[in-house]
């Protein structure tokens, strides 16, 4: 037996022929609305959904055919049985071209149109079912399709990072000079670490000299110093590296200085040799918590392979005097 949930109208204005068709659904468990004229049907399409229709082709104000346009308008699943006492060839072509399940003659059995309405309901599920599971697999081919956009620009940006790690040793090789190397050195850091600045700095007794820099907000003179701060002396005073994620609500290790530029995080990273800080590589951004992830090791990695241009920039003819605070002499 059918659920009872299932909603079927009926048009048709032989008061006898729907009396028997109604009974005949009812007692099968549906859920029965019958009307006698077209415009009938019409409101009461307005008002409720149907799974399925038993149509008469000939009513008083109008073709039930016409009606079936209009229904499958609603819902092109719908299991649509059509009646006639004037059964013909071209009336029966055209209610199946319309999408009509089934086509009976009058007078007909309620067997015969319990078991017609049984299979089409059946066909029914079986459509509605297939085009959910279309659906489904539409939404898992584009869900693959963007984790392997995804992937694809994560192999790319790795491909990206394993090139810039790999070839800093040779560009610094090929830089004349070592403020170009230093130059290098930033360029490097910033585009591994996505940061809004990047310098290379040397401390000296009040302030740090800025002797490279990378710098896309403008708002640092390469030939600028930085006042010492809480940051930077951890950094160098630990020879770790030295993290503030968020410079806007006051850390421990909030460095003024970067705030007042702009700046809502920054690491210092110790450049090293022997355990001694020549300098440090201070990268900068204006996003919150921006050096999270990998990018610690990457930058410390460039820190790792900047041993050579920062001692060779302090060991220049035109280098620091003997007040300066690192002694290549002493750590060579």
């Amino acid at each position: 037996m059918a659920a009872k949930a299932i909603s079927v109208l009926v048009l048709e204005d032989d008061d006898d022929v729907r009396s028997m068709v109604v009974e005949a659904l009812a007692s099968a468990g549906y859920d029965v609305t019958a009307v006698a004229t077209a415009a009938g049907a019409e409101r009461v399409l307005t008002l409720a959904h149907f799974a399925a229709a038993v149509l008469d082709i000939f009513l008083p104000d109008g073709r039930g055919l016409a009606f079936l346009e209009l229904l499958r308008d609603h819902d092109p699943q719908v299991v649509a049985i059509v009646m006639t006492g004037f059964a013909s060839l071209d009336t029966a072509l055209m209610a199946l071209r319309l999408g009509a399940y089934e086509y009976l003659c009058k007078p007909f059995t309620p067997d015969l149109l319990l078991r017609s309405l049984s299979r089409g309901l059946e066909r029914r599920q079986l459509i509605l079912y297939n085009l959910e599971m279309a659906q489904d697999m539409s939404l898992l081919a584009q869900q693959l399709q963007a984790q392997r956009t995804a992937l694809q620009d994560r192999m790319s940006q790795a491909t990206s990072t394993l090139a810039a790690v790999t070839e800093l040793p040779d560009l610094l090789a090929a830089t004349p000079g070592p403020a170009a190397a230093l130059v290098v050195v930033c360029q490097t850091a910033a585009r591994l670490a996505s940061a809004d600045l990047v310098a290379a700095l040397f401390p000296r007794q009040d302030a740090f000299e800025v002797a490279a820099l990378h710098d896309l907000t403008a708002r640092v003179s390469p030939t600028a110093d930085l006042p010492r701060s809480p940051l930077l002396d951890a950094a160098l005073a630990s020879s770790a590296p030295a993290y503030a994620t968020d410079l806007f609500f006051g850390e421990p290790l909030a460095d003024d200085h970067l705030l007042g530029l702009g700046f809502a995080s920054a690491v210092a990273l110790p450049v090293l040799l022997q355990s001694r800080a020549l300098g440090l590589l201070l990268c900068a951004s204006r996003r919150p918590d921006a050096f999270g992830g990998e990018k610690p090791s990457l930058l410390g990695l460039v820190a790792s392979q900047a041993t050579a241009p920062f001692a060779n920039w302090l060991a220049r003819p035109d280098g620091p005097d003997a007040t300066g605070f690192v002694d290549i002499q002493s750590l060579l």
